[in-house]
């Protein structure tokens, strides 16, 4: 039988808000951080933790994880962290790694 106050007790993912502006901050989070990902990868990911930490485009992409998180939160990291991995075929799976470190669930070192 279906016991409701189990269920209370289980995490449920966050959802995005019915709301339009809420849904546009989103997309364009994510918009932003497929653009300073491909311009990551330009420059080269196997970069220093300096030389990353100097690159607009990286500061770029960290904030555009943060606002992902903000709104969406760590499930929607993880989705948007694959499918860019995957848009972008000159990219290893690992890169995600590495950049999101600590803010893609189960991916960090």
């Amino acid at each position: 039988m279906y016991d409701p106050i189990s269920r209370l007790s289980e995490p449920q993912p966050r959802q995005l808000a019915a709301d339009p502006g809420h849904l546009a901050a989103f997309i364009e989070a994510w918009e932003a951080a497929r653009i300073s990902y491909a311009d990551v990868l330009r420059g080269g990911v196997d970069r220093s933790d300096i030389e990353l930490a100097r690159d607009h485009a990286y500061r770029r992409l960290l904030d555009a994880d943060l606002q992902i998180h903000r709104l969406g939160g760590t499930d929607a990291v993880r989705v948007v962290s694959e499918s860019l991995e995957m848009r972008m075929s000159q990219a290893g799976s690992c890169h995600f790694k590495r950049l999101w470190s600590g803010l893609v669930p189960g991916r960090g070192h």
